[in-house]
């Protein structure tokens, strides 16, 4: 099963329909991996040039050109920090966690239905 997390406005409604998605035997464990900035002002930097700039460029190339233009504004939709660990707990997954993946670049959020 697929779901995204992109071009949410108000993630609440869309988080509490994780939980009954996750209700058979089969689904009991979410995870979602997406891109988050980096806390290193360094890595940031670097980050901000590669994700901004590069991606659209080369994605352009290869794909549609306006998806990846969008991909990294879209990136702005996500909820900041923890806020996602808090909303998956909220939802029902009482051991949401949120890992930073690739010095920070990329966040890991898995859950399971309690």
């Amino acid at each position: 099963m697929k779901l995204t997390f992109r071009r949410r406005g108000n993630w609440n409604p869309y988080v509490t329909q994780l939980y009954p998605v996750s209700m058979g035997d089969l689904y009991q464990r979410i995870a979602f991996l997406e891109v988050s900035t980096p806390a290193n002002p360094i890595l940031r930097w670097g980050h901000a040039i590669y994700f901004g700039h590069v991606v659209p460029r080369i994605g352009g190339l290869l794909s549609d050109r306006a998806a990846y233009r969008y991909l990294p504004k879209s990136a702005a939709y996500l909820p900041p920090g923890d806020g996602m660990t808090t909303m998956l707990r909220a939802a029902g997954f009482a051991d949401a966690d949120r890992r930073l993946l690739s010095g920070g670049i990329t966040q890991l959020l898995t859950g399971t239905r309690s």
